[in-house]
């Protein structure tokens, strides 16, 4: 027992924890595929929106803590946000609004806030302590970024009395996941869960997976023939291939719900039609993990983030048929060992595009933009909550610090993916029922995503047109 510890203490081990991580073991080594290896889906895990441990930043302690009291969406988020800011040297002289408020200085002063219009077109400047008013006239420097009301930045000028004239803006600078990590005491998501004491072993086990796949398809309307053809089609094809350890399919599932149709039987239909499809391919069947992600637009949950997964009643055909299948929220956490993947379903780039602030959109914006502004703002919805709904005890879950190895969000858009920070790769795999049936091939431990479409040829089941991998 000598070699046995625990970020760096020596740890007493009872007989009830050894006989439960040896249990464990156990089952980790159960053979599903006859090659005398666990299946790669054995290591995935799933994490919903509202079983996110809630952490909140001390500022005074400088640590992650668990929050147990109810403080607000906007001091949770300005808090993480600031203390990233602050490691970086550039922006270590803020000011606090309050203390620069009524000066008159020609004095260079860097303040940080939320982007509000407090009134009527004037913006304003918003801090935990005080506002102030934005003289953008003499802006001749900012950093480009997807500016919205509710943004958080930074900010450059001098005070003018109750006016600050402006003469730099940027968003919070990003950072990179091991930065984060490296840098201060910081929440882990799988505390308390049943996996968090196998993560060391699933560091060593990852290394003999490096060829495990997950297939991410978004917007899969299961009403609609067509779009069912393509996804058996796509079945079919890795039935005869490498089997994927798991296949997230992302809403959403019902393309037209007519008014006076009953959602839950809707919804009952389309899922079991898909899992007596999934059933017709028994290695699929047996060795992959399915995920479902409901869009906003699914019946039987308002469009309020985040989202609850679907109904365990509807989860009654896979049962029948021993599929394994998980209900996720939306967003949601899909861990496969140690490889972190953030899940979200919802066009983004739509919505920063109707919501910019047209002073300060002065580029371009497109999906690469908005994988940007997620992990500048450390969130993933960072928009007022009269344009985006969010329940303000679950807004944790929305956040995106540290950043995940790879942020994926389904949108009604083609394909595409961007690098921006050195360990997170941003992910869109396009809209399988309206841009020509794409989907995304990830190979977390490689750090790899291809682009796929399913073959338009109707005697050429198999998938193809493999366009060049983003790594």
């Amino acid at each position: 027992m000598a070699g046995l510890h625990y970020l760096g203490r020596p740890t007493l081990v009872d007989y009830n924890a050894l006989s439960s991580v040896i249990e464990g073991m156990l089952k980790l080594n159960v053979s599903e595929d006859g090659t005398g290896k666990a299946l790669a889906k054995n290591f995935i895990h799933v994490i919903n929106a509202h079983d996110t441990p809630r952490w909140d930043y001390d500022p005074h302690q400088k640590l992650f803590s668990l929050a147990y009291s109810k403080v607000t969406m906007f001091r949770r988020h300005y808090e993480v946000l600031k203390q990233r800011l602050l490691r970086a040297e550039q922006f270590r002289g803020l000011m606090s609004i309050k203390a620069i408020k009524g000066q008159k200085t020609l004095d260079r002063k860097l303040l940080f806030g939320v982007l509000s219009f407090i009134e009527e077109g004037r913006l304003y400047l918003e801090d935990l302590e005080d506002n102030i008013r934005l003289d953008l006239t003499n802006v001749d420097s900012f950093v480009p970024a997807l500016y919205t009301e509710t943004s958080m930045v930074v900010v450059g000028g001098s005070p003018n009395g109750d006016c600050f004239t402006v003469e730099f803006i940027s968003p919070p600078p990003l950072e990179s996941r091991a930065q984060s990590t490296e840098t201060i005491s910081y929440p882990n998501l799988l505390a308390g869960s049943a996996i968090a004491d196998s993560m060391l072993q699933f560091r060593a086990l990852e290394k003999e997976y490096m060829d495990a796949a997950v297939v991410i398809l978004s917007d899969v309307w299961l009403d609609c023939a067509r779009t069912l053809a393509k996804v058996e089609m796509l079945f079919r094809g890795f039935e005869s291939a490498t089997v994927p350890a798991a296949f997230v399919i992302m809403g959403p599932f019902v393309s037209n719900l007519h008014r006076g149709t009953p959602a839950l039987g809707a919804l009952h239909r389309v899922l079991s039609n898909l899992a007596a499809m999934i059933h017709r391919y028994p290695t699929i069947c047996r060795q992959s993990k399915f995920i479902l992600v409901p869009a906003l637009d699914d019946p039987l949950a308002p469009k309020i983030l985040p989202r609850p997964p679907l109904p365990i009643e509807l989860l009654e055909p896979f049962k029948h048929y021993s599929i394994d299948c998980v209900f996720a929220s939306n967003p949601a956490r899909l861990y496969i060992f140690t490889k972190e993947i953030l899940l979200f379903r919802r066009d983004c780039t739509v919505a920063l595009k109707k919501n910019l602030i047209p002073e300060l959109s002065r580029d371009t914006t497109d999906q690469c933009g908005t994988f940007r502004a997620v992990l500048e703002q450390a969130h993933l919805c960072a928009l007022s909550l009269a344009i985006q709904p969010r329940a303000w005890e679950y807004d944790h879950a929305l956040r995106v610090y540290p950043s995940p190895d790879f942020l994926v969000i389904g949108e009604r858009s083609r394909p595409t993916a961007s690098r921006e920070t050195d360990d997170c790769l941003g992910i869109n795999p396009g809209s399988f029922a309206t841009s020509e049936f794409s989907f995304a091939l990830l190979y977390p431990m490689l750090g790899k995503i291809e682009a796929w479409y399913c073959s338009l040829s109707i005697t050429n089941p198999s998938i193809v047109n493999n366009k060049d991998p983003v790594d």
